[in-house]
């Protein structure tokens, strides 16, 4: 495939700067409102294609949509030879640096830009604005009616707990076992229920000879929201002393024989 380095196309560039730079006021200005009017058919166009297509395939297959057609005003000056107002800041200050043209034409060339923005804000009429609205309309109440509805899923009642009875189960260690001494075959299982207010469990502290003699289990009872339960379970041989402030009961696991 044919190419042209850096150099030559520095050279092309500055050519085609001169070529817009011969033509006559009329013809410059007549292509440029003709720029101006290219682009604003083309952000008509995209505004009416992309309208209601949000609701019914997403916000991005309707930007994809708008990024498809807008181009078509680029292409139609493009293709037509007019003059876009970005395009000639690139190549008419090129040939006037390489001394092809004056600052005085440059100038010249730049007022074309007049013809671009004076023309290239869409303005829909009102009947195609009505149309587009009622488009919106349609489309949206098209994809409302299709969307299959929610289902409504009953509330979720927990339920409620009186602690107005509420003891702690037999076998579990409380504050008026405190200074007692507990034995518990291997694997064994044992709560402790404490109040928060007097033994809060962030005080808790478990001193076990060797460490892994008991394990925690997080599945316990329940409590009343002032109280906690910690549960625990025998996993070595050993001696465990669990002390929180004044409490303090001391567990030895022991061997199944």
């Amino acid at each position: 495939m044919a190419f042209n380095p850096p150099a030559k196309m520095v050279a092309l560039v500055g050519n085609a700067g001169v070529g817009k730079a011969k033509l006559s006021v009329l013809n410059l200005l007549l292509r440029g409102f003709m720029a101006g009017a290219y682009i604003a058919i083309g952000a008509a166009l995209c505004t009416v294609c992309s309208t209601g297509a949000a609701p019914i395939f997403g916000p991005g297959a309707a930007k994809l949509i708008s990024g498809a057609v807008f181009p078509v005003g680029l292409i139609a000056i493009v293709l037509t030879g007019m003059e876009l107002f970005t395009g000639d800041c690139m190549i008419v200050p090129m040939a006037a640096m390489m001394k092809k043209v004056t600052c005085i034409i440059l100038l010249l060339i730049l007022f074309s830009f007049a013809g671009c923005s004076s023309i290239s804000e869409p303005s829909l009429s009102p009947e195609l604005a009505t149309g587009t609205a009622i488009l919106s309309r349609k489309s949206t109440e098209a994809a409302a009616a299709s969307v299959v509805p929610a289902t409504a899923f009953p509330t979720e009642v927990f339920p409620t707990f009186d602690w107005t009875d509420w003891a702690p189960s037999p076998g579990e260690i409380v504050a008026s076992d405190s200074g007692q001494t507990y034995n518990f075959v291997l694997t064994s299982r044992f709560s402790v229920v404490l109040s928060e207010l007097d033994y809060p469990i962030a005080n808790l502290e478990l001193n076990c000879v060797p460490n892994i003699v008991l394990g925690r289990i997080s599945n316990v009872d329940v409590a009343p929201p002032d109280y906690y339960v910690v549960r625990f379970e025998g996993s070595g041989i050993g001696q465990c002393i669990i002390r929180n402030g004044s409490f303090e009961v001391t567990i030895n696991i022991i061997d199944r024989n």
